[in-house]
């Protein structure tokens, strides 16, 4: 739990499948990370139960599956249940970070706008991929000077830093991105706790600059095709 909020993320945790049934169908999830051995109804019933309701009401909610086994053939099983994907326990945190960004519900804004960059640039492609490579050198460093910021209470360098952090995500119309920084703007400027909208901005990030590399290594090839989003 402490590693999903970390990541910004909202979390409820229930001891068993028939729990897991009774909060999915509220409808209010993103996620659901399933035990798959758990008391009474187990994970893959329960994800069984889930897909049923979807088949007849609409809908479907991402199941990843969190079991210790790692047999062969675990996998395959999680799967013919209908869960979509599968961790192995002990939860590695940079493979969850991975999975999460997988799974991350679509908020209608675009992750790189790179034609609103290229018009930005005067059509200079070639000075947009050398700003993408910059950005992905010096990104990670304004992030940890701003995490550094924020730990250490500076109001002041903190709002420094996320607007210097969101002038660089402008220029790539990274949409979502600039409004997480947005937000942790505005919490910032009214005294609010900035913790959620942090966590919340840090794997943003990350899938910009996945983004960005893939931008890079498609070259000029990558830019006719349709945005990322």
């Amino acid at each position: 739990m402490r590693l999903l909020e970390k990541l910004g993320h909202r979390v409820t945790l229930v001891d068993s499948g028939l729990a897991v049934l009774e909060r999915a169908g509220q409808g209010e999830y993103d996620l659901i990370l399933m035990d798959v051995q758990m008391p009474g109804l187990d994970g893959l019933a329960a994800t069984r139960q889930i897909r049923l309701r979807e088949s007849a009401h609409g809908g479907h909610v991402p199941i990843i599956a969190m079991t210790a086994r790692a047999m062969t053939g675990d996998r395959e099983r999680c799967l013919d249940a209908g869960m979509d994907d599968y961790l192995a326990k002990p939860v590695d945190s940079q493979q969850l970070r991975e999975m999460l960004l997988r799974y991350q519900p679509d908020s209608g804004q675009q992750l790189l706008d790179w034609r609103g960059a290229l018009q930005r640039l005067d059509g200079d492609a070639e000075l947009l991929l050398e700003l993408a490579a910059l950005f992905l050198h010096d990104g990670p460093q304004l992030w940890q000077d701003l995490c550094a910021a924020l730990a250490s209470g500076d109001l002041q360098r903190s709002t420094r830093a996320v607007h210097s952090l969101k002038g660089v995500l402008v220029n790539f119309g990274a949409a979502r991105a600039v409004a997480l920084a947005e937000q942790l703007s505005a919490a910032l400027h009214a005294g609010q706790p900035w913790q959620l909208a942090s966590g919340r901005l840090e794997p943003a990030l990350q899938q910009v600059y996945l983004a960005l590399k893939d931008l890079i290594a498609g070259g000029g090839d990558a830019m006719a095709a349709p945005p990322s989003s």
